[in-house]
């Protein structure tokens, strides 16, 4: 998979669909975030194979593993926090249409989080995304 991934741009895409008790109507999102891969060696390969961090993984890589750094984060575009397993932005906008606020600034804790300098909050919010 690692190989397969080397030095190529993938989609990741994430649908979350939500439906409390009280609607008649689900209601849903959908993330896509595009995901550039360094063209990292076979020698970075077995050695993150080594440390059996890919085993738990889909896709067979973390995002967020700074040890191994599979991602061009700087030519990545889209939602990073979709990549490492939920999009907490569009859940948040889920929420607040659903009539639910919630309790913390979801985009800051997620840069401070990831260290990654997100574009995707302000996107929803002006309605582009």
């Amino acid at each position: 998979m690692l190989r397969e991934l080397r030095g190529r741009h993938h989609t990741v895409i994430t649908a979350i669909a939500l439906k409390p008790s009280w609607a008649t109507e689900i209601y849903n999102e959908i993330c896509e975030t595009i995901v550039p891969m360094r063209a990292y060696s076979d020698a970075d390969i077995r050695s993150y194979i080594a440390g059996r961090s890919p085993f738990d993984k889909a896709g067979a890589y973390g995002i967020q593993d700074a040890i191994f750094n599979p991602a061009d984060l700087g030519a990545m575009s889209g939602c990073f926090a979709n990549v490492m397993g939920l999009p907490i932005c569009h859940l948040a906008r889920a929420m607040r249409a659903l009539g639910d606020t919630p309790p913390v600034d979801i985009p800051s804790a997620c840069m401070r989080h990831t260290g990654y300098d997100c574009d995707v909050y302000s996107m929803i919010e002006k309605g582009e995304l």
